[in-house]
């Protein structure tokens, strides 16, 4: 049965937990993979189905999601203008 309670409808909408972007630096082989934030700290994680390289979400110590893909980028013709 649906709630009626708008807050409790507002907070249905809204993901818990934090999620943390991280690149992987190695897969220790025992489950975990080691990862370092974008502040430079670095940090045990569950789950090493991310090669070392790759940026990934972090939750509640687990990488949640796969590889954070990069967007990309517009390839566009070099122009020279000259002003006189």
């Amino acid at each position: 049965m649906a709630t009626s309670n708008i807050w409790q409808q507002f907070k249905a909408l809204i993901p818990e937990g934090v999620r943390i972007v991280a690149m992987v630096t190695a897969n220790n082989g025992n489950g975990t993979s080691q990862v370092t934030l974008r502040d430079g700290a670095v940090i045990t994680v569950k789950n090493e189905s991310i090669s070392a390289g790759q940026k990934v979400f972090i939750k509640d110590g687990e990488v949640k999601h796969g590889k954070i893909m990069k967007p990309r980028t517009l390839q566009a013709p070099q122009t020279d203008i000259e002003c006189s």
